[in-house]
């Protein structure tokens, strides 16, 4: 292993309000992104949209996954884009395509295909409203507190994960779903430009100037191809996608799994919860983590505690309680999220800032693939089992075969000296 380089000749020189208008606009740009106002709202609009046209909700749920193929293919181009021509130009247009797309929605015709296509290209061309495209441009400016500014990021989307679903609902019912898309269009376009304010006018004088041009020209690091070539760039590649596959599967089948326990819906669905707010509380600290530890060994630590909560999950019995199961699935939902902290930080310090948006993207994209594969595995486990703690079993000993590749991509190659 080479020793770490140094990164002192790339000092940057941001204010700390520019910091933290780059920071407060990464949160409120994810805040109203797909994640929070798609992706999250999906399971409110799907009822009603189902009964409209007589679709039944297993179909429907096959628009989620249109969405996150779109978001996996399209990741790797978004950073690709981002390193060329900049966050602020790459970014800006996928608020506007997102915007457009929630009115497309609106005016959705009786066509199942139209609405798993056009989920399609949302997940797609909105790919720059969520982590990879917003969290971009904070290696340009963070270096040892990198980890609590992307913590912080982050809460932008567990508030906005928690909020849209009850602000879709209250529109639901006060307008109708199709009017209710045309509002979350016009929520999406107004905390876009909102989010591109603080961020690209109000945030770092660098972030402005490589907005408009290749961002990885003068910095240190290894290009997109090099990378590839590197035995820490597929061990990270694969421990995300297994621990996304075994995190974001349980928590689809969670409700179902519970319920099957015996355990009424109202008191599954406070397990349920206990997810996100792992996953949301998990972000900040591992981020505030990764300042003080090295990240592997964070890392490491978040997957090993997944494999408790699921391993756990798996050996229950109907007389388990449901603080059990609320403790258990709170402990894998700790790795949920990995794409807004651990993704971005790892990327930073394995590969510098060269090829960093293309790196993320890279990583985002294997990360998304694990979050479409892992709920089909944990379906047909059910189907053909009968059960899911075979699937459970499986999907623990994944979480520390990714602990494993995450210990095993040894120290920082890019060190920083400086704040």
């Amino acid at each position: 292993m080479n020793a770490p380089l140094s990164i002192s000749t790339t000092r940057v020189s941001a204010s700390n309000p520019q910091k933290i208008s780059l920071v407060a606009g990464a949160m409120i740009g994810m805040a109203g992104g797909f994640a929070s106002l798609y992706f999250s709202t999906l399971t409110v609009f799907l009822k009603p949209i189902a009964a409209m046209f007589g679709w039944g909700r297993g179909q429907l749920s096959a628009v989620a996954l249109c969405s996150m193929i779109g978001a996996a293919l399209a990741a790797p181009v978004v950073g690709k884009l981002i390193d060329r021509y900049g966050a602020q130009r790459v970014i800006g247009t996928s608020v506007v395509l997102f915007a457009a797309g929630l009115v497309c929605l609106s005016a959705l015709p009786a066509s199942l295909l139209a609405l798993s296509v056009l989920s399609f290209f949302l997940g797609a061309f909105a790919t720059a409203t969520t982590p990879p495209g917003y969290l971009s441009a904070f290696p340009l400016h963070f270096d040892r507190r990198l980890g609590t500014a992307l913590g912080c990021a982050m809460i932008g989307i567990g508030i906005g994960a928690a909020a849209s679903p009850l602000l879709a609902q209250a529109l639901i019912s006060a307008h109708g779903w199709r009017e209710a898309y045309l509002w979350l269009a016009g929520l999406a376009l107004g905390l876009g430009l909102l989010a591109n304010l603080l961020c690209f006018v109000t945030g770092p004088r660098q972030t402005r100037a490589a907005s408009g041009g290749p961002v990885g020209r003068g910095y240190e690091g290894q290009d997109l191809r090099s990378a590839l070539r590197t035995r820490q760039f597929w061990l990270i590649a694969l421990s995300l996608a297994l621990v996304s596959a075994a995190g974001l599967g349980a928590m689809i089948h969670l409700f179902s799994f519970l319920t099957d326990r015996g355990i009424a819906p109202a008191v599954a669905a406070v397990a349920v919860a206990s997810v996100g707010i792992a996953a949301a509380i998990g972000r900040f600290v591992t981020g505030i983590l990764m300042d003080l530890l090295a990240a592997r060994i964070v890392a490491a630590g978040v997957f090993v505690l997944a494999a408790i909560g699921l391993i756990t999950l798996a050996l229950s019995t109907g007389a388990t309680s449901i603080m059990t199961y609320a403790i258990a699935a709170a402990c894998f939902g700790l790795a949920i999220g990995a794409e807004g902290d651990i993704i971005p930080f790892l990327a930073r310090r394995y590969f510098g800032r060269k090829a960093f948006a293309s790196l993320f993207g890279c990583f985002f994209s294997a990360y998304m693939l694990g979050a479409f594969v892992g709920p089909i595995a944990y379906g047909l486990a059910f189907d053909h089992l009968g059960g899911y703690t075979v699937a459970l079993v499986a999907a623990s000993i994944a979480c520390l075969v990714a602990t494993c590749m995450m210990l095993g991509i040894g120290p920082y190659r890019y060190v920083p000296v400086h704040q």
